[in-house]
């Protein structure tokens, strides 16, 4: 038998996404992205395990490089703001003269973050 997520596991998946400046909609946008699901009820034991795994994780791809948590942030902010890679790496090209998104330093890969967040902001606002 599956076992589904725990209310303790629930709780503190909110918890972390907050810590991190996560609000509900980009914790989602995390969740499906990881895990193809699109509700934290539907989450069995074993994948919330691996998200809070995740949320926790401070482990970086490379010395000063992009952290897996960064990139799976980012991947929820373009999915949030309608763009396919080719524009993200577009963007990360005119900002930051780099190709890709997994060649950005951590400290570039979170302003990139931040300049997500507000141009996400303003799409929200209208």
């Amino acid at each position: 038998m599956i076992e589904k997520i725990t209310e303790k596991q629930r709780k503190l998946l909110f918890v972390l996404a907050k810590q991190r400046g996560m609000d509900s909609e980009l914790l989602h946008n995390y969740i499906e992205v990881e895990t193809g699901k699109q509700s934290i009820t539907e989450l069995t034991k074993e994948e919330a395990k691996r998200l809070l795994n995740g949320l926790q994780e401070k482990k970086q791809t490379g010395k000063g490089r992009i952290t897996e948590k960064q990139l799976n942030y980012i991947k929820g902010l373009i999915q949030n703001l309608g763009w396919e890679e080719k524009a993200l790496n577009q963007f990360i090209e005119k900002q930051y003269g780099i190709s890709n998104v997994n060649w950005l330093s951590s400290k570039e890969a979170a302003k990139l973050i931040e300049g997500l967040k507000s141009i996400w902001e303003k799409d929200k606002r209208g």
